[in-house]
């Protein structure tokens, strides 16, 4: 597995199909970052959802993986992904909270 196809998710099926649950879980905790993303680093990064350069972090922790890992993602999933937490988690003014990131990012 290339560093582009386990940070992109993205494989072709027949090496796919090759690999063991144990191969393929051990792939990705193999490619998981331990450490934030510099400024330029960053920007070399594509968005964890649809590939675009990314322009936002996030330090996340799936029980599934087991581990903190840190994520680059656009500036439109980034935005998503806050839209989704602050739902779950029934934060007040939401709306207001996420138009005001929204104007911030943005400028």
């Amino acid at each position: 597995m290339t560093r582009a196809e386990a940070v992109s998710g993205q494989k072709p099926m027949s090496k796919v199909a090759n690999l063991t649950l144990r191969q393929a879980d051990k792939a990705v905790k193999n490619y998981l970052r331990r450490q934030p993303y510099t400024e330029e680093g960053l920007k070399r990064i594509p968005c964890r959802q649809c590939g675009a350069p990314s322009e936002h972090q996030w330090h996340l922790r799936p029980c599934a993986i087991g581990r903190y890992a840190w994520y680059g993602l656009c500036k439109e999933h980034d935005l998503e992904l806050n839209r989704i937490v602050m739902e779950f988690m029934k934060v007040d003014g939401r709306e207001r909270l996420l138009s005001e990131y929204a104007e911030r990012d943005a400028a």
